[in-house]
C-alpha cells in the first residue's frame, strides 16, 4: 500500500484528528505512517511560535520531509496542512504521484467561523481563520488527486469521533 494523504481544512476542522487516528489505525495494521504538518516546525519548547519571516522555509522543509518519507518507502504519507487552495498542495501532490503513490485529497468542509475559532490550538486570529474559510469554500475541489472524500461538519445523532473513525476505515480500504 502506497497512499498519500492531502489535508485540506482550516484550523479546528478535525484534519490533526484524523491524521492521528489514521496514523494508529495503519501502524496497528502493520503499516508505516508519517504525518507531516508545517505547525510543528513553529513548536518552541512545546509552544506554539507562529513567526512569517520563517514560512516560506519551512514549508520546503515540511515538502521535503514528505518526500523522504516516500523515499523511505513509508505505506502512508499525510500532508496535514491547511491547503486551503491548489498553490499549497500542488508539489506534494506532482511528488506523490512521481513516486508511485495513489493520492487522496481529503477535505475537511467549513463548520461556521465560531466553531472553528473555539477549536483554534493556535491563537489563529479569527480574521485570519475567517479568510482560510473563504478560500477554501471558493475551492473546494482537490486537482490532480486520484480519489477525493469530502468530510462534513456535522451530521445528525453522529458524533465527530464517529465520523472521524468512518473516515479512517473508508480511507484504509480505499486501495
Amino acid at each position: 500500500m502506497k497512499l498519500a494523504i492531502i489535508n485540506r481544512g482550516v484550523v479546528g476542522s478535525g484534519k490533526s484528528t484524523f491524521a492521528k487516528m489514521l496514523k494508529e489505525s495503519a501502524e496497528n495494521m502493520g503499516l508505516t505512517c508519517t504525518v507531516h504538518n508545517t505547525d510543528e516546525y513553529f513548536m518552541v519548547d512545546g509552544e506554539y511560535r507562529f513567526n512569517v519571516q520563517n514560512l516560506g522555509i519551512y514549508h520546503r522543509n515540511n515538502l521535503n520531509a514528505f518526500i523522504d518519507s516516500m523515499k523511505d518507502g513509508t505505506n502512508i504519507v499525510i500532508c496535514d496542512n491547511t491547503n486551503t487552495t491548489s498553490k499549497e498542495y500542488e508539489k506534494y501532490v506532482t511528488e506523490a504521484k512521481k513516486a508511485g503513490y495513489y493520492v487522496i485529497g481529503v477535505v475537511f468542509i467549513p463548520d461556521q467561523l465560531e466553531v472553528h475559532c473555539s477549536r483554534n490550538t493556535h491563537n489563529v486570529p479569527e480574521n485570519v481563520v475567517g479568510n482560510m474559510i473563504h478560500r477554501l469554500n471558493n475551492n473546494l475541489e482537490t486537482f490532480g488527486v486520484d480519489h477525493e472524500v469530502k468530510f462534513k461538519p456535522n451530521k445528525q445523532g453522529v458524533s465527530f469521533s464517529e465520523r472521524v473513525i468512518d473516515l479512517v476505515s473508508e480511507i484504509l480500504t480505499l486501495k
